[in-house]
């Protein structure tokens, strides 16, 4: 049996680090979603991620810019009596 080995010479021979790196990072429907709501909002990322998951809810003004940025009414979006889900 012939042992497979690398072909260093050929010319775009990569690693497999190195393929992996070499992909375009293609953001999910998700992260695209929370860019898009940190970005409207002037708000991280990371803050996004807490309003989600419930550990803190947006102020007035935040909710207001999410409203417009989604097109849909601040009723909808954040109903009052909720839980906070932790």
């Amino acid at each position: 049996m012939e042992k497979l080995t690398p072909q260093y010479h050929e010319a775009g021979a990569l690693s497999f680090k190195d393929r992996y790196e070499a992909l375009d990072e293609v953001p999910t429907p998700k992260q695209e979603f929370v860019r898009r709501i940190a970005n409207a909002t002037e708000r991280s990322e990371q803050t996004v991620y807490n309003w989600l998951r419930g550990v803190f809810k947006p102020d007035k003004l935040c909710k207001k810019a999410i409203s417009h940025e989604l097109g849909a009414p601040v009723e909808i979006l954040f109903p009052e009596g909720q839980p906070c889900e932790q």
